[in-house]
């Protein structure tokens, strides 16, 4: 990996890792707080009013919100549910060159910048 930039090295972990379980269950997750948050905001709902719809603290709202919670189907529905949602699951074949993935690499690595900035400090260096 010498001579080659963060991103360039990131990208490559990325590209190493996109068939494992664990990365495919990070996209899963992804998708399904991206479709939550996108929701509460069309409702102008907050973390709390969700937490009272669902009985439950907002601190576990947050871990679900995060994608720290691997959530159960009937956590889902329930989540779903207070969202006034359906759940739609279906099962597809593997598409090796899926766009989800791209646009999933562009988020993940604008937020390891982010990251990376807040414990190295603005106008970090992506050089090796």
């Amino acid at each position: 990996m010498a001579g080659k930039n963060l991103q360039e090295r990131f990208l490559e972990l990325v590209d190493k890792n996109k068939d494992s379980l664990e990365f495919k269950l990070e996209e899963l997750l992804y998708d399904i707080t991206e479709e939550i948050y996108k929701r509460m905001e069309n409702l102008g709902m907050s973390q709390q009013d969700l937490a009272r719809k669902l009985g439950v603290s907002s601190a576990y709202v947050s871990k679900i919100l995060r994608g720290n919670e691997n959530i159960s189907l009937k956590t889902l529905l329930k989540v779903a549910l207070a969202l006034d949602l359906e759940v739609e699951l279906y099962l597809k074949p593997l598409d090796k060159r899926s766009f989800r993935f791209k646009k999933r690499e562009a988020f993940a690595w604008t937020n390891y910048k982010k990251v990376f900035e807040k414990h190295q400090g603005p106008g970090f260096s992506t050089a090796a």
